[in-house]
């Protein structure tokens, strides 16, 4: 649907039903009344657009009670794709042990003998015996030990990116129990939520322009985003398990780009400007990061080896 000019309409579907609420119904609604009456028993979408050029669309393939709730208030919401916003690299280092090489290069100098031969003559009935011994010279052998040492090797992982050509303004569940809420006050935001069979629950709300919110889920995954200024980006990945993320941007130009796998869960908190996190996260880890203005935080954690692997940064 799109919305003219202070109106304009608030779609609602409710278990296959269908109903449209007038312009000025629309209008004169909060959020906290419009949010009321998205209500129903079974499969439940809601969408309030108030403003010029909004797009939302909302496709709940085979959804058991699911529930997807749009409200906004602005103009050029959900047009277009969402931009592909790439964190850059994240860098691990490691150690790599080469093999060692134990050398037995040692050459052997042997030494030839010189052996005297004796010559006797008669002289006035004598005999003169001349013997002449050669010594022998015999070199030792010299055997040389190589050993290998430890060298730090960086390696360089993949980037944390938005996938491209995501649709905006595009909600897609696959049930069952999906809910979805989107609540955007401002112009020229970009959203999307795409999750997949499981428990999943999203949560986005945007105040301001310019600001870009993805989340895409699948499994027992919870997310909720808030984006309050101009120009934040915010995407969060989950996968299958019993994950848990909850991000909050402040103003100015923050960007937090999440990725986590199974039982992973992160607190990840922003206030001020030109803040910047990249978190990648596998196996069952905790994080909690807060940092004010002007920070720079890229993690990259792999599975604990027993149990959590937890990370707490504040910054100022």
């Amino acid at each position: 649907m799109t919305g003219k000019k202070l109106a304009k309409g608030i779609l609602a579907t409710t278990a296959g039903a269908l109903a449209l609420m007038t312009a000025s119904h629309a209008a004169a609604q909060t959020y906290a009344d419009f949010a009321s009456s998205c209500v129903g028993t079974a499969n439940v979408a809601c969408i309030a657009q108030i403003g010029d050029g909004n797009n939302t669309s909302i496709d709940q393939s085979n959804a058991q009670t699911s529930k997807a709730l749009v409200y906004i208030q602005g103009d050029n919401n959900g047009t277009g794709n969402v931009a592909s916003v790439s964190s850059g690299a994240l860098t691990r280092y490691e150690v790599v042990q080469p093999a060692n090489n134990n050398g037995n290069n040692g050459g052997s100098n042997n030494g030839g003998s010189n052996n005297g031969g004796g010559n006797g003559g008669s002289n006035n009935g004598g005999s003169n015996n001349g013997g002449g011994n050669g010594g022998s010279n015999n070199g030792g052998s010299n055997n040389g030990n190589g050993n290998g040492n430890k060298q730090p090797v960086v390696v360089t992982t993949a980037a944390i990116a938005i996938p491209a050509n995501l649709p905006s303004g595009t909600i897609v569940q696959r049930g069952p129990n999906n809910s979805a809420e989107v609540r955007i006050q401002g112009s020229n935001n970009d959203f999307y939520v795409s999750q997949e069979i499981g428990g999943n629950w999203a949560a986005q709300r945007i105040t301001g322009s310019g600001n870009t919110a993805v989340i895409i889920q699948n499994g027992n995954d919870t997310a909720s985003q808030t984006q309050i200024g101009n120009s934040n980006v915010a995407y969060v990945k989950q996968s299958s398990g019993a994950n848990n993320a909850t991000l909050y941007q402040q103003d100015g130009t923050s960007e937090i780009l999440l990725e986590q796998s199974g039982g992973a869960s992160a607190t990840l908190s922003q206030y001020g400007g030109n803040n910047d996190i990249a978190l990648r996260q596998t196996g069952v880890v905790t994080a909690s990061i807060t940092q004010y203005g002007n920070r720079s935080i890229a993690i990259d954690q792999q599975a604990g080896m027993a149990g959590a692997s937890a990370i707490a940064i504040t910054q100022y």
